[in-house]
């Protein structure tokens, strides 16, 4: 629902320049009821829970890129 205050769902995709063993990763912060699950096949973050706009900026402000290798 475009006109909704909550979001229920957001993705996060290393699209490009990947390697083997890069990760996004999320923890979330005190009091949110979002949750992350992070797929390595398709380099995706999945944010769930039903939020606030602004619960959901905070989450993804929350989320953090590693890497094994430079790059």
């Amino acid at each position: 629902d475009l006109d909704s205050d909550n979001l229920s769902e957001a993705t996060i995709v290393i699209a490009t320049a990947y390697q083997d063993g890069d990760v996004l990763s999320y923890t979330a912060p005190s009091g949110s009821p979002i949750t992350a699950s992070w797929d390595a096949a398709t380099r995706t973050l999945t944010l769930s829970g039903v939020a606030s706009l602004d619960q959901y900026e905070e989450a993804i402000k929350a989320v953090t890129f590693s890497a094994t290798e430079g790059g």
